[in-house]
């Protein structure tokens, strides 16, 4: 019959033994695990980097619309243009007012 202390010491031996071989499984599994993950990761790199070109493509349809709705002239602008509006006002009258003298003055030498 074996003593207590050789059916410690061989009890200690069979845990350390099923120890090592659930240490060497946990360690495959998580190496499995390991490279299954940076796989996936690759996989959702390679779909974030499609995004921004989509999100892009999309963006600038946005601003378009946008631009084309809210394209108001300025303050400064519209006073520019006022500005060449009453000079090609100017420009109007005075071509007017010479096409009036014109025929005055045809008029009078027609009569003489």
């Amino acid at each position: 019959m074996a003593t207590v202390s050789e059916k410690i010491k061989d009890t200690y031996e069979q845990a350390r033994t099923q120890f090592n071989g659930f240490e060497k499984q946990v360690e495959k599994k998580v190496a499995k695990l390991e490279k299954d993950a940076k796989a996936r990761l690759e996989v959702v790199k390679e779909q974030l980097e499609e995004v921004p070109d989509q999100l892009r493509g999309q963006w600038e349809k946005v601003v378009v619309r946008l631009r084309s709705a809210l394209a108001f002239a300025t303050r400064e602008e519209l006073e520019q243009l006022g500005v060449k509006v009453e000079d090609l006002a100017k420009k109007v009258d005075k071509l007017i007012r010479g096409d009036k003298i014109r025929s005055v003055a045809s008029k009078t030498t027609k009569k003489q």
